[in-house]
């Protein structure tokens, strides 16, 4: 039997070595394991046998390194000091975030990465401490060329997020070997890896950051945008409605646990398909931000709580992920073109809408504060070209639309920058605002703001106007 201990994983339950091939028919008649419901055989093995740096914290060992591959990125870093020491200080950042220790592990796996490949450009490196020293910088601009698939000729990168995120790690990572040096007391190294993030300062602006800059601008102008149908998001919002009907029913009947998972589910897409909410920021919404949801949990009712098993309790606390019931309900209410039905789809969708509808600025001010975004997606979002399902100008402000007075021109699909200076009065204009405000022009009173903005609203030949330029016209 040709093994070697990483071909053996530890029984979360009685602690004994198995091999990787058979531990599940083990776990099965150990503690009852069918693997139906959780698949965390491997991660308990992981959790018991902390294979990792002694100064990693608790939340380390059992809520980061558990999770991750066990392959040869992780094995370069598990026990390397220096990343110990940025995993601890980021489980201690985002302790109560378990959501984002998903993009620490990302961080990690790009420290194992890094090392493994600046290894292969010069063998003096053994960890990461050794790198941040200035006669290394050259070499490690090598190696983030390399990791993110610079091409020389193109002057481009395969990975430009990844080239400008490592940026930001290498100086995060030379900051705490720092701190570590001042407690230790060595004020050469300390001074070595002050000259370096120097270098970094000075140099990463110019030698990678430019690239990435002009590669993320040439992707941006290339790619294409497929907004979602209008009738893919029709069926998708009654499908949605029908199943949140459905398990409402049920829970009016009896109260299994399945019923109420299900129909939170349902609400919680409903949340993002209603107001195009970005997914982080309702499926993770706490009791202040709800003061309306009645929850079990220890706040809300502590007795009923207390009564609960520890599985009871471990289920109340269950996390739902509307980017994961997007992507399995836009497949099940039979949309042509599922892979639209996104949420970063959804918003630009509206956004598009804004403008074919040739909506005024005070209408796009209360929808973007409906939907918590500002008004950047609905002037930056929607004019790309490429956009599928409609092609129209950048709407900059009803005062950038042209000087004809009856709405702007559908037929151009670029603006100019340049002033179109005062827009003259149509006889149109005048004849429908008189019409409306005769009678308080003759008693000397002028409409209020709401007044004329519902005026402007009805009168599709006044939507070029906004509210001061019409109460100047009354008022002169």
């Amino acid at each position: 039997m040709n093994k070697t201990a990483e071909d053996f994983q530890v029984c979360g339950k009685c602690k004994d070595h198995y091999a990787r091939s058979v531990i599940r028919h083990h776990c099965r008649k150990c503690f009852d394991h069918d693997g139906k419901n959780q698949r965390v055989l491997m991660v308990q093995g992981r959790k018991i046998a902390a294979g990792v740096h002694p100064i990693a914290s608790k939340d380390v060992r059992n809520k980061l390194y558990p999770y991750m591959n066990e392959d040869a990125v992780v094995k370069e870093i598990r026990y390397d000091e220096l990343v110990m020491v940025y995993a601890n200080q980021m489980a201690e950042k985002y302790g109560t975030q378990g959501q984002s220790y998903k993009q620490v592990r990302a961080n990690l796996r790009l420290c194992g990465r890094f090392l493994i490949a600046i290894k292969q450009i010069d063998n003096r490196i053994k960890d990461f401490s050794d790198l941040f020293q200035p006669e290394f910088y050259d070499a490690v601009m090598r190696v983030v060329r390399v990791v993110t698939k610079y091409d020389e000729d193109t002057k481009l990168y395969g990975a430009p997020a990844v080239a400008f995120g490592y940026g930001t790690l290498l100086k995060k990572l030379a900051e705490l070997l720092r701190n570590e040096y001042i407690k230790k007391k060595m004020s050469g190294k300390r001074e070595e890896v002050d000259n370096f993030i120097k270098l970094l300062e000075v140099d990463y602006g110019i030698s990678i950051n430019r690239g990435v800059a002009e590669t993320q601008a040439q992707n941006n102008r290339r790619k294409e945008v497929v907004l979602p149908p209008t009738e893919d998001i029709k069926k998708l919002h009654a499908f949605i409605k029908t199943e949140r009907d459905k398990y409402y029913e049920k829970l009016t009947e009896k109260i299994p646990y399945v019923s109420w998972e299900n129909l939170a589910k349902r609400t919680l897409l409903s949340f993002q398909i209603f107001n195009h909410r970005r997914p982080g920021e309702i499926e993770r919404l706490f009791i202040e931000d709800f003061h309306s949801h009645l929850g079990l949990d220890h706040g809300s009712n502590q007795e009923a709580y207390d009564g609960l098993s520890e599985e009871g309790k471990k289920l109340s606390r269950k996390h739902s992920s509307a980017c994961d019931l997007m992507r399995e309900y836009s497949l099940k209410c039979g949309a042509d073109a599922p892979e639209t039905l996104r949420g970063t789809t959804l918003r630009k969708h509206i956004a598009t809408k804004c403008i074919a509808l040739n909506v005024t600025d005070g209408q796009v001010t209360d929808l973007a504060n409906f939907t918590g975004q500002g008004l950047t997606p609905f002037e930056d979002e929607s004019d790309d070209s490429s956009v599928k399902e409609h092609s129209i100008p950048r709407r900059k402000s009803n005062r950038a639309r042209d000087n004809t007075g009856n709405g702007p021109s559908m037929s151009s699909s670029t603006t100019s920058n340049t002033s179109t200076g005062k827009q003259l009065w149509s006889d149109q204009e005048r004849k429908t605002t008189l019409a409306a405000f005769g009678e308080e022009l003759k008693l000397g009173r002028v409409p209020s703001g709401r007044e004329m903005q519902e005026f402007i609203d009805k009168n599709s030949c006044m939507r070029a106007r906004t509210v001061p330029q019409l109460r100047i016209w009354l008022w002169t």
